[in-house]
């Protein structure tokens, strides 16, 4: 599927619901419009070879923004685990817009519904995060933390919502252990600071778009 100038008016406004920091909406924002660096991207730049191009998770197919946040089969299984908690039925969509929407279309309600909407932008932003981390700091995703720190993402951000939140933080990530998170990913996931940097951030991204990513 190829956007014209309509796409974007069925998810955009749901994009800025203040669910998650300024920063991370931003980043979703550029995940619909695929403007964040995956490696087809980077190859139509010559900076890449073909075989350097394969998915960073899987090393199978080429790295596209369908592929690594959707159809990867890493990926795919943290989006399975989440709907079997919640006991949702969801197939997967070709495009990573048409999931948002898909997502954002759950009957769910109030506060339910909050954390269901937030639950799609850590997983996508945890993913990115993961990916980069693989690529750049040779890093092996550590596949047995990933679903926990989805977790701990949407719980520390509820918190911060500006309407009183009816669970403690401890329930919200369901008595998520420490143990299981390594390289310290915990301690740096609670630094959730809405500070100028964050709206700066903003800002910047809005203005250079996909460069940054």
């Amino acid at each position: 599927m190829k956007y014209n100038s309509e796409d974007h008016k069925q998810w955009f406004p749901l994009v800025w619901k203040n669910l998650a920091p300024p920063r991370y909406e931003v980043l979703l924002w550029a995940i619909l419009w695929k403007r964040v660096a995956t490696k087809d991207r980077v190859l139509k730049w010559k900076a890449l070879t073909p075989e350097e191009s394969l998915c960073t998770f899987c090393g199978e197919v080429l790295e596209t923004v369908n592929h690594v946040f959707l159809h990867c089969r890493f990926s795919w299984n943290i989006w399975n685990e989440i709907c079997a908690e919640w006991g949702m039925m969801w197939v997967c969509p070709l495009e990573i817009d048409d999931a948002f929407l898909l997502w954002h279309g759950a009957h769910l309600a109030g506060f339910e519904k909050q954390i269901w909407d937030t639950f799609f932008i850590a997983v996508v932003t945890i993913i990115w995060e993961v990916r980069n981390a693989a690529v750049f700091e040779l890093k092996d995703p550590s596949w047995s933390s990933m679903r926990d720190l989805v977790v701990l993402r949407v719980g520390l951000w509820s918190k911060a919502w500006k309407e009183n939140i009816p669970y403690s933080l401890e329930k919200m990530v369901d008595q998520l252990e420490s143990n299981k998170i390594v390289d310290g990913e915990v301690e740096a996931k609670r630094q959730i600071v809405y500070d100028s940097f964050d709206y700066l951030c903003v800002g910047c991204l809005l203005l250079y778009g996909g460069l940054l990513f």
